[in-house]
């Protein structure tokens, strides 16, 4: 897991959504953009790696790894560690990210509040006698019903999508056919989904001013492209102006524009819009295909691990596999808790922690060959890297300040894969090492000489 790529890499996307959008507006369909922001959404809350070969980052990838060269590695396997155990029990939290989950929670409850004040206020609808069938172009049958309490026309639900109406025998003629290819629009689509995904990316990004604009700009092209699909299904530009114009008289404020994404300025930009709007040719749905898996495999993905370039560095020896391990970190060897000792609140403790007082950034080596399994931000334990061994263990190297290494890449014994660190729970700066074997702890300190 490592949610700083998430963040990065998610705001990346957004930002050439935004360009994209800025640039090619005129000439793609609108629909091309809320599959980017739904692109981007998806990567601004999947909080692991995603990896492709032919991605943006993958110059920068090899070269900061590469760079990794000139840092002292290795050390013997021979040296006699010192062991002077204390006992430290005390932990601190990670504020910064115990403010981001209150954000998140916060943001979540809002959303959750918005949603049953939606409940309430459509709770008491009556199912009409009309069948969308009745309606040319549509094919599905979906529940049409009547709220007294609302006063424009909407679609709720994901699995049994409705399509709200306000009082429908009252002002509705030949307009009701392009407000149901509307709404039916935006059920095929899946637009319910789409919102509920941009808001759950805002929740985990609510501190990111360019994840609010998305949710405001996605929101805005999702309203856009269905007026696109309903233009290109009656063909009728002028009768479809007329119908929204209708619409939206009868409408009041009445708070759901999270889920409708209406409002004063965007219903006139639509209107505009619909009388302007020149169907794409194909051409064109063949450039926003090509830009939007261009967009997503080069900005959305990380680097694939390439071996060649990050396999060895210059300190780095080969050796064979075997259960006897070097000292991750070297000049550190005061041992402030140790294996099996009990903390305070009765915890058993399943590594040693390796004091690194005054010795914050040093070099944490690979204490033998080993393939990455794991390179990821965790909330107790820090920056965390786990190393799977040949010969069936694996190690584990907790707290770092900052890692080297990702996912899949091989590692040598005596290669620098972190820095030593302060990160998750702890009072200070320390390397948390344990060792395992088919998911059990075993005492670190046998695998030394």
């Amino acid at each position: 897991m490592d949610i700083y790529k998430m963040f990065l890499y998610g705001t990346v996307m957004v930002f050439v959504t935004f360009l994209s959008r800025l640039l090619l507006k005129k000439w793609l369909p609108r629909f091309t953009y809320v599959l980017m922001w739904y692109i981007a959404a998806l990567r601004l809350i999947i909080p692991f790696d995603i990896k492709f070969s032919l991605n943006a980052y993958s110059a920068g990838y090899k070269q900061y790894n590469l760079a990794q060269n000139s840092m002292p590695s290795l050390l013997s396997s021979e040296r006699t560690v010192p062991i002077v155990p204390s006992y430290s029990p005390s932990y601190s939290f990670d504020f910064l990210k115990i403010i981001w989950i209150a954000g998140a929670v916060i943001m979540f409850m809002y959303f959750l509040s918005i949603f049953i004040a939606f409940k309430v206020k459509t709770k008491r609808c009556s199912e009409l006698d009309l069948n969308i069938k009745d309606v040319k172009r549509l094919k599905r049958k979906i529940k049409i019903m009547e709220c007294p309490k609302i006063d424009t026309p909407l679609t709720c639900g994901i699995i049994f999508p409705k399509i709200l109406l306000p009082k429908y025998d009252e002002g509705y003629g030949k307009e009701i056919e392009y407000i149901l290819l509307y709404e039916y629009t935006h059920i095929k689509r899946l637009d319910s989904a789409g919102k509920l995904l941009l808001a759950a990316a805002l929740c985990v990004n609510w501190f990111n001013p360019m994840v609010w604009l998305m949710f405001i700009s996605a929101n805005h092209d999702i309203e856009i492209s269905c007026d696109e699909a309903v233009i290109n299904m009656s063909g009728n530009n002028k009768e479809y102006a007329l119908a929204l114009i209708t619409s939206e008289e009868k409408r009041s404020s009445n708070g759901l524009s999270v889920f409708t994404g209406f409002s004063k300025n965007i219903v006139k930009e639509r209107i505009c819009y619909i009388m302007k709007f020149k169907r794409k040719n194909k051409l064109s749905v063949i450039g926003a295909s090509a830009i939007i898996i261009l967009s997503a495999s080069a900005f959305a993905t990380s680097p694939a691990s390439d071996a060649k370039a990050v396999e060895t560095t210059e300190n780095a020896e080969t050796v064979s596999q075997s259960a006897e391990f070097i000292w991750p970190v070297d000049g550190c060897y005061n041992i402030t808790f140790g294996y099996n000792e009990k903390s305070a609140n009765g915890a058993v403790h399943k590594e040693i922690d390796i004091s690194g007082q005054d010795a914050e950034g040093k070099s944490i080596y690979a204490a033998a060959d080993g393939t990455i399994e794991n390179a990821e931000y965790d909330f107790k334990n820090g920056y965390t890297v786990t190393i799977a061994h040949e010969n069936g263990l694996k190690t584990v190297y907790s707290h770092c300040k900052e890692i080297f290494v990702s996912s899949g890449q091989k590692v040598l014994q005596g290669e620098t894969i972190a820095l030593l660190g302060n990160t998750g729970f702890s009072t200070g700066a320390h390397l948390g090492f344990s060792v395992m074997e088919n998911n059990e702890y075993l005492d670190p300190m046998t695998f030394f000489e």
